[in-house]
Order: structure tokens, then C-alpha cells, then sequence
């Protein structure tokens, strides 16, 4: 049975708010006590990116359509990538890597994309 009392919901909300400031009060001390020590006392596991990503993912990643980067594919361009059965995956390492060699100071640098993925001048 639900109660109707209007102080019974105004208890609830107090406990709630004293809760919020017990945990961030925890918070504090622990901040301090990490700080202080060099210690990393989190309950939660670090997240992790992930290592290996779909076409998808790693599309998003360099913010292009997935379209472009299975033509890159298919051109033999782009970042390398694995083919399991009919699916192509890709390492997190070798798009970051990939990103980071097409990059410029001005558009007069910028060449075509060579068959091995480096950079033809010309």
C-alpha cells in the first residue's frame, strides 16, 4: 500500500539529500587521500577502449562514412585491416596510426593515397 502523505515524501527527499552529501563528503576524503598518497583507490574498473573495432566503429573514428572507408578498401587504401569469414575488423592502433600519417600543414603537402596507404607527392 502506497503512502499518501505529503510529509512522509518530504522525509524521503531529506534522507535523499543528506545521502548526496554523505557520498560527496566520501568523495572528498577519498580525492584527498589520493592526492595526498599517490594512490588510486576507485572501486570501479578502468575503462578500456576497445582494441578492435567493426568497419563502423572505426568509420566513426576517423568521422567518415563507412562507404568511403570499404571503397578505400577495396582500392587498397586506407588503414590495414583484418578479413575474418566475411567481416572486416580493424585494430584501434593501426587507425589511429594511419590518421596520423595523412596529417598536413597545408593543403599544398596533401597528396593521393598510395597503394600501401603512404603518401604519393605529385
Amino acid at each position: 500500500m502506497v503512502s499518501r502523505n505529503p510529509k512522509s515524501k518530504q522525509l524521503g527527499a531529506r534522507r535523499r539529500i543528506r545521502s548526496k552529501r554523505a557520498g560527496a563528503a566520501l568523495a572528498a576524503f577519498v580525492d584527498a587521500i589520493e592526492r595526498q598518497y599517490g594512490l588510486d583507490l576507485s572501486l570501479r574498473p578502468k575503462r578500456r577502449k576497445r582494441q578492435i573495432l567493426t568497419a563502423k566503429q572505426a568509420a566513426s573514428l576517423m568521422r567518415l562514412s563507412p562507404k568511403t572507408l570499404a571503397n578505400w578498401r577495396n582500392l587498397g587504401k586506407g588503414p590495414a585491416f583484418y578479413k575474418i569469414g566475411a567481416r572486416c575488423i580493424y585494430r584501434r592502433a593501426d587507425v589511429v596510426r594511419f590518421c596520423r600519417n595523412r596529417k598536413s600543414r597545408s593543403t599544398s603537402e596533401y597528396g593521393t593515397l598510395g597503394a600501401n596507404g603512404g603518401l604519393n607527392h605529385g
